[in-house]
């Protein structure tokens, strides 16, 4: 199991919390000769640095979270706030 010392929750399971949104952005218009499906399941998976937005459900609190796709290491991660 994989830990990591949040803001305000201190060291916590990452199992805890649900990533809701990759802040990759989507394309607005698709190339003629690929479909949505394709741009989500087809196209390259180069690993990165990705701003993440995760959400814990016993706290109810969302933090923006730094992540390296390709070794699955936090960086950083922050509360956010309204």
């Amino acid at each position: 199991m994989k830990f990591f010392q949040f803001p305000l929750l201190g060291t916590r399971a990452i199992s805890e919390f649900v990533p809701a949104q990759d802040a990759i952005l989507e394309p607005i218009d698709l190339e003629d000769n690929i479909s949505a499906g394709d741009w989500v399941y087809e196209r390259d998976s180069v690993p990165k640095i990705t701003t993440e937005f995760w959400y814990h459900s016993t706290s109810q609190i969302w933090f923006k979270v730094e992540r390296n796709t390709g070794t699955n290491q936090i960086y950083r991660a922050e509360v956010l706030r309204e």
